[in-house]
């Protein structure tokens, strides 16, 4: 009905908004989650301690020294942390929030209509730190960055 296709667009939106940051993060931060060198030691070690499995073992972990969402959603929160307190009060508790909502619409599929209604401000939220997170691509401040999503509110109302 319309319930589940105004929530299904609202899914999309997030999803969309949780993806954009991951890739954003990938090509323009990126890092890994430890030292190159000591991860390859700890796969080989993984790897030869289950020799019957090796290729189906090295195909799982070919991603697992990259950064977490959460830990790239930390780090982006970081880019203008005062800015990003306008849609969100508690950066922990949103980074917390918003991986779980991920992992229950990637993994999961449902959400019950109060969870729906906290994905709206979760993708409001997440779409606020992309506008900081571009903002920044163009040399502005955080001051400036402040400033312009002062405007923009003023203007249009409210933000994202």
């Amino acid at each position: 009905g319309a319930l589940n296709q105004h929530s299904g667009s609202l899914e999309n939106r997030f999803l969309n908004f949780t993806q954009c940051l991951e890739v954003y993060h990938r090509i323009r931060i990126g890092g890994t989650e430890s030292d190159a060198a000591e991860h390859q030691k700890r796969i080989d070690e993984v790897v030869a301690a289950v020799p019957n499995h090796a290729d189906w073992l090295k195909e799982k972990l070919k991603h697992s020294n990259d950064p977490s969402f959460r830990r790239r959603l930390k780090e982006l929160i970081r880019i203008c942390p005062e800015s990003v307190k306008r849609w969100v009060a508690d950066p922990k508790r949103f980074v917390n929030s918003t991986i779980e909502t991920r992992n229950k619409l990637v993994h999961h599929g449902t959400m019950s209509i109060g969870q729906i209604m906290d994905l709206n401000s979760l993708s409001d939220a997440l779409q606020a730190i992309i506008r900081i997170c571009l903002l920044r691509e163009i040399d502005f401040t955080c001051d400036e960055v402040e400033v312009a999503l002062a405007h923009y509110e003023r203007f249009h109302g409210h933000l994202p």
